[in-house]
């Protein structure tokens, strides 16, 4: 599948690309990207309270990720990003069986995609000091929309099957602004509002719910470039990337608003969701060949998540500490 995706992706940046890089856009050349990104969840579990009655039990969620994507620097001021791929998610919980409530596992598989514009402000510094040696070089504004959309899903309970059709689908709209303040240093502020909507009809026996929520997100990343040094036998400067890099990242941010619909023979059941999280990152980029870079960046976040106790239907709060691989290869088209 990824040699596919792989030549697919070099077939489209051969085919439809400029053949001359624009001489003054830091991304130099049309690039293609492979991305995998693995998450899990260890460690996570939800607290359930219902009628004055509380229980907890552990939760489990790991969320696999591949994908493709082409950037192509069309003019000396303009870049555009775009990219297809995959995510496999599994979510498992245990029994609370002081409440009654069955333990159960789900499946989804999703399409997702990115598409992404990005500006450079050419001649137009924001730094006391010389930027000529920074690979971002000079100050640019980015807009990127990424979202995924339920392809199937498949889920099991305790005792018995179930099976209930699910429907899915996320958009995620960064913004963010990147600012080289030296040659070896960038500061990228952004804010990242994210949408969700989920929707499991009713089947007999079993509530149906449709869940709507947004979230809004800041965040701050600052790279570091080892100017000079790079792993590039007899580099010739070809490579966009230039030097090694170093960077860390915080993010936080919180629910602005979430609210769920209970579906039970036909009678509707609303209640509140609200959360925060917060993470942690931290990666390299490792100019390997003219061609090649390669990345690698660990994150670790936390997420609390509460949805209120509504009639029959017990009030949960999901604590889920999370680690986040992500590996990419980026290949230069010159």
């Amino acid at each position: 599948m990824r040699s596919a995706l792989v030549a697919a992706l070099a077939g489209l940046c051969c085919g439809s690309a400029r053949a001359a890089s624009p001489s003054r856009n830091p991304d130099g050349w049309t690039s293609a990207e492979l991305t995998e990104t693995a998450a899990e969840s260890e460690g996570s579990y939800q607290t359930l309270i219902s009628n004055g009655k509380s229980d907890s039990r552990n939760i489990h969620n790991t969320i696999v990720t591949v994908a493709g994507d082409v950037n192509v620097p069309w003019t000396d001021h303009f870049s555009l990003r775009a990219g297809v791929g995959t995510d496999l998610t599994n979510n498992e919980s245990n029994d609370a069986s002081q409440l009654g409530i069955k333990g159960a596992e789900s499946n989804n598989s999703a399409l997702v995609f990115v598409l992404g514009p990005r500006w450079f402000f050419l001649d137009h510094p924001l730094a006391a000091q010389p930027t000529d040696q920074n690979p971002d070089r000079w100050p640019s504004l980015g807009l990127t929309l990424r979202g995924s959309k339920t392809i199937s899903y498949g889920a099991g309970q305790a005792q018995g099957a179930f099976q209930q059709g699910f429907a899915f689908w996320n958009a995620n709209l960064t913004l963010d602004l990147r600012i080289p303040t030296s040659d070896r240093w960038t500061v990228i502020p952004g804010l990242i509002g994210i949408y969700n909507y989920t929707s499991i009809p009713e089947t007999p026996g079993i509530a149906g719910s449709k869940t709507v929520n947004r979230t809004l997100n800041a965040s701050v990343d600052a790279r570091y470039y080892f100017v000079g040094s790079n792993l590039i036998p007899n580099d010739s400067g070809q490579n966009p990337d230039k030097w090694t890099m170093l960077h860390a990242a915080v993010t936080a941010g919180s629910m602005i608003a979430g609210a769920q619909d209970i579906i039970l023979t036909g009678n509707d059941t609303f209640r509140n969701q609200r959360s925060f999280n917060a993470g942690l990152d931290a990666g390299t980029r490792l100019p390997m060949t003219e061609h090649l870079t390669l990345l690698v960046d660990v994150q670790g976040t936390y997420t609390q998540a509460r949805t209120d106790e509504a009639g029959a239907f017990a009030g949960t709060t999901n604590h889920v500490p999370a680690i986040v691989y992500t590996g990419v290869i980026r290949y230069y088209f010159f």
